[in-house]
């Protein structure tokens, strides 16, 4: 073969090997690689896409988080920035701008950017970061009470509660409070003490442990047990699959209650609609099994306002009997930067008679 066709044929062959290597990278292996801790590898694939269709959004928003992650934060803030021009409203772009300026030590241009952030779990948990720095509330009350008509002229039921919870580090969270409760002509007052604690990977675990002393409706002694954590993860969240696990056991004056439950909860659109699903089993005071079910469903109207709506068929313990109870919500919360509220309306199905109440509910942090 003469130089001249060996040359051709080499360039050719160089080409080809170049087109297939480039046809073999795709979005999802810079997200894995960013996922293995492969950053390098990561930057590579990400500035191969930008390079090929300049007007990704989604692979300079990665690449900017990549290099968010590699700690060049002049890099970052170029490539999210320029994810920005094509796609304005890009939320997890402003969320690692928030991080570019958190990391050089700009709260405010942090706060700024977290404005346009969105309400994920990862820009509320930069929020609470900065206001833990910033020396922000780490005290909260709660308060709520509650009434209920019920058919049959059978009386009416009262409640009310307190609670204050102390943060006591970025994750972990100390509750303590009482709650009163009156059903036809027997009132018990409820004692209970709880802590929550979050993961690195945002599953978030709790207890708590409670009683009521000589109690006539309400248990004896109960403790309470339970996580929600995540299981699948787009690479925007604008989907989300997260498992939810719970048990109790409860010591009433007729006998002891265990129960357990467990559910799969949908987060969509940066966890702007929330629907769940849970199956409860319980073993009541004499010793029988029971079952049932439980869905919700959550909305964030805007920044401040989340409706909610529930309906469940599964077992309640109440007056010392488990009986199976349908009951269906309703509600509105309005939460603001320090404080908030929320409405609930509710109706039951009980059997013996129908329970229908309204339940208003405020908190506080300072």
């Amino acid at each position: 073969m003469k130089p001249g066709a060996l040359f051709l044929a080499l360039s050719l062959f160089a080409l080809a090997s170049t087109a297939e290597a480039a046809e073999d990278i795709s979005f999802e292996d810079g997200t894995r690689a960013r996922y293995a801790g492969e950053l390098d590898r990561a930057v590579d694939i990400f500035q191969r896409l930008t390079q090929e269709n300049p007007d990704n959004s989604d692979a300079w928003v990665q690449l900017g988080l990549t290099y968010l992650n590699l700690q060049r934060l002049d890099e970052a803030e170029e490539a999210l920035k320029r994810a920005l021009r094509i796609a304005p409203d890009y939320e997890d772009a402003y969320l690692g701008l928030a991080r570019v300026e958190w990391y050089r030590g700009n709260r405010s241009a942090a706060q700024s950017y977290l404005e346009r952030a969105g309400t994920s779990q990862d820009a509320n948990a930069l929020r609470a970061q900065i206001d833990s720095a910033a020396s922000g509330p780490r005290w909260r009350a709660d308060a709520s009470i509650g009434y209920s008509e019920l058919t049959e002229n059978l009386p009416g039921w009262s409640e009310g509660a307190l609670s204050l919870g102390y943060r006591l580090s970025d994750a972990t969270t100390l509750t303590t409070g009482l709650q009163y409760a009156r059903r036809f002509d027997n009132t018990d007052l409820f004692l209970h003490a709880g802590l929550t604690h979050s993961l690195d990977n945002r599953a978030l675990l709790y207890m708590s442990l409670g009683g009521a002393p000589d109690g006539d409706f309400r248990p004896e002694f109960e403790f309470r047990a339970g996580g929600d954590f995540p299981m699948v993860s787009s690479s925007q969240r604008d989907l989300e699959i997260w498992g939810q696990i719970s048990a109790s056991t409860a010591s009433f004056a007729s006998g002891d209650v265990q129960s357990a439950s467990a559910g799969l909860q949908l987060r969509l659109d940066n966890d702007r609609y929330r629907i769940g699903a849970r199956l409860i089993g319980l073993s009541d005071e004499t010793d029988e099994s029971r079952n049932g079910y439980a869905l919700d469903g959550a909305w964030q109207v805007t920044d401040t306002i989340r409706l909610l709506s529930g309906y469940a068929d599964s077992p309640e313990t109440s007056e010392g009997v488990t009986v199976d109870v349908k009951s269906y919500h309703i509600g509105a919360r309005f939460q603001f930067e320090t404080h908030g509220f929320q409405v609930v309306a509710l109706t039951e199905e009980r059997g013996a008679y129908d329970r229908t109440g309204l339940v208003l509910a405020t908190n506080w942090r300072f």
